[in-house]
């Protein structure tokens, strides 16, 4: 009774996973939309300055930056991770992001339009706020 059962299930699972199969078939994977985060930022007004003017954010949790926004050479390269994201009634969107050197603990603000990226970083806790007053804000624009 015991063998014939198993076997039963056994059959009944294999039907399943070709059902499953079958229907898999030919289609293609949808895609997700990109999260407004990932992409490339820049802004001019940092070529040349101590802060980079060109960041890269990728889908993989890989960034570089770049010191001049025309330069396809990156100054650093690494890894980071969204730890926490939002939005707020103004459809401006929130980013705690952890990476995993330079900058180690950011807040970043991006705008209803998608356009703006502004952030504020820390070595030590992550930021409350984005405050343009404060010395390590930094602001960029999609390119």
């Amino acid at each position: 009774m015991k063998s014939s059962t198993l076997i039963s299930v056994l059959i009944l699972i294999m039907a399943v996973l070709g059902i499953i199969g079958s229907c898999a078939t030919g289609k293609k994977a949808v895609k997700a939309p990109l999260e407004p985060f990932y992409g490339t930022w820049v802004n001019p007004d940092y070529n040349a300055a101590a802060v980079y003017a060109k960041k890269i954010f990728r889908p993989d949790g890989t960034y570089t930056d770049y010191s001049h926004t025309d330069v396809e050479i990156p100054d650093a390269q690494s890894t980071y991770t969204i730890i926490e994201s939002w939005m707020d009634s103004d459809g401006k969107k929130y980013y705690k992001v952890e990476r995993s050197i330079f900058e180690k603990y950011s807040l970043y603000r991006l705008d209803e339009t998608d356009s703006v990226l502004e952030c504020v970083w820390s070595n030590i806790d992550y930021p409350s706020e984005i405050d343009p007053n404060h010395f390590n804000y930094r602001i960029h624009y999609r390119q």
